[in-house]
């Protein structure tokens, strides 16, 4: 954010509950993004990142005519744990790396240590471990209704003492001063990649990292700027990525 305010970007903080296409665009402005206050902003070009909340709203006006499209994404209950600090803790753990870890009973990622808006230094940690995962059937989350309860939720309570014990076992020695569970949602894709492309001209979209995106965002956010700002993104050529586009292909929901 503060790159991009020092570029000359503006931020508007309201959410966003609708984008349409416009008929008549002036001066190549396709789209105009509805605000929750009513207000509306016009765009040439739109980079939808909505997470979890992708279908809840009618964002991508790229069906016929202008009609909204949703995109094939499933999602599902995820948690993570934070283990608040103390100062010879962090001072410990200070140039610590981001870490994804698999092992032969359970997998995860952890976070350096991150100072929070409280003003506490917190590591973090979303793991599973064998014997403890949720089925598929319990994490599903099949509506809008359902993943806003969860996330209100602080997840499961054995979920989250099996994911504090991963930490301590990867990071022995910590002596926590607070132990915080936070609920999450996974966005998954059926091809296992994450979408970045644009579904229609100059309207973008980057979802579904499958839960692989917390040490791989500004990487994912870099991707997705340069491919929304693709001209003629249907030509093959157009795609200077080191990866081919193929991998990122957004899928609609038929």
């Amino acid at each position: 954010c503060k790159l991009a305010g020092a570029a000359g970007c503006t931020f508007v903080h309201k959410a966003v509950v609708a984008i349409q296409q416009v008929e008549e665009a002036e001066d190549d402005r396709r789209y105009v993004v509805v605000l929750d206050d009513g207000g509306r902003v016009l765009a040439h070009r739109v980079l939808v990142a909505a997470g979890s909340y992708f279908n809840s709203y009618p964002l991508l006006p790229a069906g016929p005519g202008g009609a909204n499209v949703e995109l094939d994404l499933q999602l599902a209950k995820s948690q993570v744990v934070r283990l608040q600090l103390g100062a010879k803790d962090v001072e410990r753990l200070e140039g610590m790396p981001s870490v994804i870890f698999k092992g032969e009973h359970y997998a995860c990622y952890m976070l350096p240590p991150i100072k929070y808006p409280d003003g506490h230094w917190y590591i973090k940690l979303g793991g599973f471990r064998d014997g403890l995962n949720l089925s598929y059937t319990e994490r599903e989350l099949p509506g809008h209704t359902d993943m806003v309860r969860w996330y209100h939720d602080h997840g499961d309570a054995e979920w989250a003492k099996a994911m504090e014990s991963m930490l301590h076992d990867l990071v022995p020695g910590l002596v926590p001063m607070k132990v915080v569970s936070d609920s999450c949602v996974t966005v998954q894709t059926p091809t296992g990649q994450l979408y970045v492309g644009q579904v229609a001209k100059g309207l973008g979209v980057v979802a579904g990292c499958n839960g692989f995106a917390a040490k791989s965002s500004d990487e994912i956010g870099n991707l997705a700027g340069r491919m929304v700002m693709i001209d003629d993104f249907e030509k093959e050529e157009t795609w200077s990525y080191e990866l081919p586009r193929s991998t990122f292909v957004p899928r609609i929901e038929k």
